[in-house]
This record gives C-alpha cells, sequence and structure tokens, in this order.
C-alpha cells in the first residue's frame, strides 16, 4: 500500500525486451473496438481524455511512459494518491487539464476505471492476437479488485429544508431579487 507522500526518485526503466506497447501507444487501437461503438462523441472524449491524463499521471510519477506488461496493482493507487493530493502539491496536474479543488472518490474512481477498462480490452486482445506466449503482453487486469475506497473526499448528500427551514428562509429580509432565487 502507498502511504505517506509520493516520493519522487530517478529511476532508470527496466528494459522492455519484448517491444510491448505503452497505454498511449495502444490507444488508438482501444478507440476502435467494440466497446467505443455505442459511446456518444461526448463520451469518447471523456474517456479518451481520463486514459490520457491518467497515463500520463503514470508517466509523471515514475519519469518514463511504462509499457502495458510491466504497470502493477500499486500504480492505481499512486494514480488515486497523487489526484487526492490535488494541483496544490502536483501543480503539473494543470497541465494535464486536471481541475484543483477537492476531487471526490467518484471522480478518482473514473481514472482509475478508464485504465481499468482499457485492461480488459488489452487481455483479451493481446490472448486473441498471440502467436506465442512472448505475444501475451498481459495475461490479468492490473487493476482489478483494487480499492480505491480510502481515497478523495466522499460524496456529499442534501437533505430537503423542513417545512419550519422554508418559512424561516422566505421570512428573512431580502431584496426581491434574491427572494427571487429562492422561489
Amino acid at each position: 500500500l502507498v502511504q505517506g507522500k509520493l516520493k519522487r526518485k530517478v529511476v532508470v526503466p527496466p528494459p522492455n525486451t519484448h517491444n510491448v506497447p505503452t497505454i498511449l501507444q495502444l490507444l488508438p487501437e482501444y478507440m476502435l473496438s467494440d466497446k467505443w461503438r455505442d459511446k456518444t462523441s461526448k463520451g469518447k472524449n471523456a474517456e479518451e481524455g481520463l486514459v490520457r491524463r491518467a497515463d500520463n499521471i503514470l508517466t509523471h510519477i515514475h519519469g518514463y511512459p511504462k509499457p502495458i506488461n510491466q504497470i502493477l496493482p500499486n500504480d492505481a493507487m499512486l494514480i488515486a494518491q497523487t489526484l487526492e493530493e490535488g494541483v496544490t502539491e502536483h501543480t503539473w496536474l494543470k497541465d494535464l487539464g486536471v481541475q484543483g479543488g477537492i476531487i471526490s472518490n467518484n471522480t478518482i474512481k473514473e481514472y482509475v476505471g478508464s485504465i481499468r477498462l482499457f485492461f480488459d480490452w488489452a487481455c483479451k486482445k493481446t490472448k486473441d492476437d498471440a502467436v506465442t506466449i512472448k505475444d501475451v503482453w498481459v495475461e490479468r487486469n492490473p487493476f482489478i479488485g483494487v480499492s480505491l475506497d480510502n481515497y478523495g473526499e466522499e460524496e456529499r448528500t442534501y437533505e430537503a429544508l423542513t417545512e419550519h427551514q422554508l418559512y424561516a428562509l422566505f421570512d428573512l429580509k431580502m431584496s426581491d431579487r434574491d427572494l427571487l432565487i429562492f422561489k
């Protein structure tokens, strides 16, 4: 488990002896898959953005783009922790289009979920296309079973005002314009 602040260390990338692609190298092919056919244009753009930003977060953390066979379950937690710490801690997140402020648990799950869905596709794709065992880049999805429940802000729930609270609200002295907002 990842604990505390992310420590940045210089890492020499492990050799990519089988020339395994990265997420971004496979993304165009992934976007042509059956999974994308039923999505709206807006949905496709949103999903692509999440995948790209999540992969860029990993690249920034590790210092190099990881081939898909070197991505580990811990990487899901690194994405979650980085997003939770946010743009105040990691100003480079702004360059990726990550919004400032508090990031919800649901948003973090969307980022990691986009990569999890990519790996669902990649596992099937590489097994279907493999000629030899070395051609199977990913045997199982590394993000399956990773719990992200402790990251980000919990969803806020709102409760309706009681009748008494509504009367008290409308009894307040306010301009007609402000009153119109509540009406």
